[in-house]
């Protein structure tokens, strides 16, 4: 999925199919190299009653315990943008289908602070190609649906076979903005 990137539209949960993730606009898009088995084609009916997540650019996922990670195509993304080599920790981790793949913690600074966040500015000094758990976990707080509803997340539910349900309240645009 992070192959395909710059096609996300954004996180959405969508309450209706209990499904919390990214949305890829694929249309006319060659997917030579990706295996279009794993995108499930959601119809427009579910996703306009969906909460489509923003990010408010508050820093509150990166600061502390971030969890960070990049994989080996989004660091190169990452150096390039940046103008500079890292030499970040990494391991092997397997995904649920058996695959290994190498991951790069960017959460490296005190307290596992995320490598790329200000903590003046509160900002993601990489956010045009921040990765992709970056896209889908942490900037995930805060959603608004298509009638201009706006939540907050306030817990989320793990189901035994690992589904993860976020848990949305209702908020005012006040609290937006204290936020911003």
């Amino acid at each position: 999925m992070s192959l395909v990137k710059n096609r996300m539209m954004s996180a959405y949960y969508l309450p209706k199919i209990k499904y919390y993730g990214p949305i890829f606009n694929l249309e006319n898009n060659n997917l030579n190299r990706i295996d279009r088995n794993i995108f499930q084609e959601i119809f427009y009916e579910i996703l306009s009653n969906g909460i489509k997540m923003i990010c408010l650019k508050c820093g509150w996922e990166c600061e502390k315990n971030s969890n960070a990670y990049a994989f080996n195509h989004e660091l190169q993304e990452i150096e390039k943008y940046s103008n500079r080599k890292l030499n970040l920790p990494s391991k092997l981790a397997r995904l649920r289908n058996k695959v290994k793949i190498r991951i790069y913690y960017l959460d490296v600074k005190p307290n596992r602070m995320c490598l790329f966040h200000d903590s003046k500015s509160k900002l993601c000094s990489i956010h045009e190609v921040k990765p992709m758990i970056c896209k889908i976990t942490y900037c995930a707080r805060f959603g608004i649906d298509s009638s201009g509803n706006m939540y907050v997340r306030v817990d989320k539910k793990v189901k035994n076979n690992g589904l993860i349900i976020p848990i949305f309240k209702i908020t005012n645009h006040s609290i937006f903005s204290n936020i911003l």
